[in-house]
């Protein structure tokens, strides 16, 4: 093995093309790049993140009641997931433009695929290896 074998972060920022599968397990003729949980966007998207938190919890804060503190809560939460996971995607095939906005939305419709996205991530050197 040589240094260079060991050095993932531009194999982080390209990603993997991942298929796609329909709900029901079919095979779709869609799919995504999923980076790496080590890639650069994804870094600054979680800092971005961890500010954008603190500024939500003031916002909590304001909220006219326990119930409406609760329900901003959950759908912020949603919301910041989505956006950290929307960062590890590069492309896809999907017929909608690839931006943070699309993606975003996506995951926060499809919590499903957000997971499997996240566990793709943690896992792209590991399955490189043949270690999965």
């Amino acid at each position: 093995m040589q240094p260079r074998d060991f050095y993932v972060k531009q194999e982080a920022e390209e990603g993997r093309r991942v298929d796609l599968s329909n709900a029901d397990g079919a095979p779709s003729e869609h799919w995504l790049v999923v980076r790496s949980v080590l890639s650069q966007q994804y870094e600054k998207a979680f800092d971005s993140i961890k500010a954008q938190a603190l500024v939500q919890v003031v916002e909590l804060s304001k909220a006219g009641g326990k119930e409406q503190a609760l329900r901003m809560d959950k759908q912020q939460r949603r919301a910041r997931k989505a956006r950290l996971v929307a960062s590890l995607i590069s492309d896809w095939s999907l017929d909608l433009p690839c931006n943070e906005t699309e993606k975003t939305n996506l995951l926060i419709q499809a919590p499903r695929l957000r997971r499997q996205i996240e566990r793709i991530s943690e896992t792209i050197f590991i399955a490189r290896a043949g270690h999965v």
